[in-house]
C-alpha cells in the first residue's frame, strides 16, 4: 500500500494514462518499498508540473518528496563502534 500512495493521491486521470516501471537494489524490503514511493512521487510531480499536486503530496507526508538525511555513523577508530568502547576487565 506504500508504494501506491502516490498515485492515489494524483487521482484517476493521471493513473491511468502511466506505466511505472521503478527498479530497486539494497537494502530491506521496507527501505525499498519507501524508495519507490520516493520515486514515484518525484517523478509523477516532475512530469504533470502541477504545484497543487507538490502541496497535496507534501501535506500528506513530507517523506514523499524528499528523503531523510539521517546516515549511520561512522565506526571510530579503536573502538567497537560508533560510541562503544572496549572494556577492560582485569580486576
Amino acid at each position: 500500500m506504500k508504494v501506491f500512495e502516490p498515485l492515489l493521491l494524483a487521482g484517476d486521470k493521471i493513473r491511468d494514462t502511466m506505466d511505472i516501471k521503478v527498479k530497486i537494489k539494497g537494502g530491506g524490503i521496507v527501505s525499498q518499498a519507501e524508495a519507490a514511493r520516493t520515486a514515484i512521487a518525484r517523478a509523477l510531480v516532475t512530469f504533470t508540473e502541477s504545484e497543487e499536486l507538490r502541496q497535496k503530496m507534501r501535506a500528506y507526508d513530507r517523506t514523499m518528496l524528499s528523503g531523510d538525511p539521517r546516515r549511520k555513523e561512522a565506526k571510530k577508530f579503536g573502538r567497537k563502534g560508533a560510541r562503544a568502547k572496549y572494556t577492560k576487565s582485569y580486576r
